[in-house]
């Protein structure tokens, strides 16, 4: 996997000449992110073609770009403090225990890699995940494919990949919260 920065679009890994592109932050772009102003977390999402959300410590969404709210069916503007499993309709998060504080939230990739990247400042690439979420035609398994980059006080999910577990196919068509 090719990872090169949002911002700047210099070279972070250089994979192999056919590998996928894949998007962090460098050094000197995170740099001048911080502090994290939302505005500046606002414009580096927009740049990249993968869903993406900026979330802080206490995996709450700060912003996400256009392609998060396409897959996701969520207003950017309405996300602001809402916690991921919220926002991707995780199944487990609609319990009365809520996102985070379930049994299965330990469990949970996107939760264990943001937490992880906030704690030790490491990315991690193209990890594959599997979540049951509540969807146009009820619960059902997706399968996503993630990446996470620390940004000064906030991490970047990005969504590499998002299927429906029962079709293989992209489950963008229809919005995860519709």
């Amino acid at each position: 996997m090719k990872v090169v920065c949002a911002w700047c679009n210099k070279t972070l890994s250089p994979g192999l000449p056919d590998d996928p592109v894949s998007h962090g932050v460098c050094p000197d772009c995170a740099v001048r992110l911080a502090p994290t102003r939302r505005s500046s977390l606002q414009q580096l999402l927009d740049h990249m073609r993968q869903p993406a959300i900026a979330v802080d410590a206490k995996i709450s969404a700060m912003c996400m770009n256009q392609a998060a709210q396409k897959s996701f069916g969520a207003g950017g503007h309405l996300i602001q403090g809402r916690l991921i499993g919220d926002i991707i309709e995780c199944a487990h998060a609609s319990s009365p225990e809520g996102c985070g504080r379930t049994i299965h939230c330990s469990g949970c990739a996107i939760r264990r890699m943001a937490t992880a990247t906030f704690q030790d400042g490491q990315a991690r690439c193209s990890v594959e995940a599997e979540q049951l979420v509540r969807g146009p035609q009820g619960i059902a398994p997706v399968r996503y494919t993630i990446s996470t980059q620390k940004v000064a006080d906030a991490v970047l999910i990005i969504i590499e990949d998002l299927k429906s577990v029962a079709t293989d196919a992209p489950f963008a068509e229809e919005p995860v919260g519709a």
